[in-house]
């Protein structure tokens, strides 16, 4: 395994975007949406700019690069056409210890990203590890087929009675059985069908059922 797929909790980091090249724009969105505080230099003012008004998290700054915008960086990305200007921060960056990438520029990152599939809190990502992007969005239309709103609609649920099971049911063996009743119920079935009143009470009553069945 050449990378490492992690989950990287990004809130109040400070993450530097140099350019406003391909993929700019959407990795700028998901680094506000992640929460962490972003910075984005590029000669030219970028014509969408005015999308990222409402984060209070976002700074643009309309020069060149520099290496004091390395000061306490925690992730840097290049969207640059420019070889010489991208080996230069991406030596700058390995030099500080500061995760890298050079979009499309697989010899010039310490991370890549891979193609994400996302139904509210639950997120699929998928790799070829650089080797073919254009087969890890094959992929990744493949799997969206297969994982609809209902999934994400299942994971908030099952996220607000977590905290209550976990506080009622201190036996682990028997909370992983409760988790597996609840994911293998029809309330999958009856998201899908936009049922989700319904699927609430069933959960509801699956909870409320072990609960019952539990002597303490």
């Amino acid at each position: 395994m050449k990378y490492l797929p992690i989950y990287l909790d990004l809130k109040d980091r400070d993450i530097l975007v140099v350019g406003t090249g391909h993929e700019a724009e959407p990795k700028v969105l998901q680094f506000l949406q992640a929460g962490a505080k972003v910075k984005l230099i590029s000669e030219t003012r970028p014509v969408y700019i005015n999308e990222f008004d409402a984060y209070s998290n976002f700074i643009f700054e309309q020069r060149n690069f520099s290496i004091s915008d390395m000061k306490d960086i925690w992730l840097v990305i290049s969207t640059l056409a420019d070889r010489s200007l991208n080996e230069y921060i991406f030596e700058t960056a390995t030099e500080r210890k500061i995760f890298c990438n050079v979009v499309d520029v697989t010899d010039l990152c310490s991370f890549i990203f891979p193609a994400i599939v996302s139904q509210g809190d639950i997120n699929v990502a998928i790799s070829t590890s650089g080797t073919s992007p254009a087969l890890a969005q094959k992929i990744k239309s493949e799997i969206a087929n297969l994982i609809g709103p209902e999934y994400g609609a299942l994971a908030g649920i099952l996220g607000r009675e977590r905290k209550e099971i976990l506080k009622q049911i201190p036996n682990k063996k028997e909370r992983t059985k409760l988790f597996q009743r609840l994911v293998n119920s029809e309330a999958i079935q009856l998201l899908k069908r936009n049922q989700n009143y319904e699927a609430e009470i069933l959960i509801a009553q699956i909870i409320e059922k072990e609960l019952k069945g539990i002597v303490v």
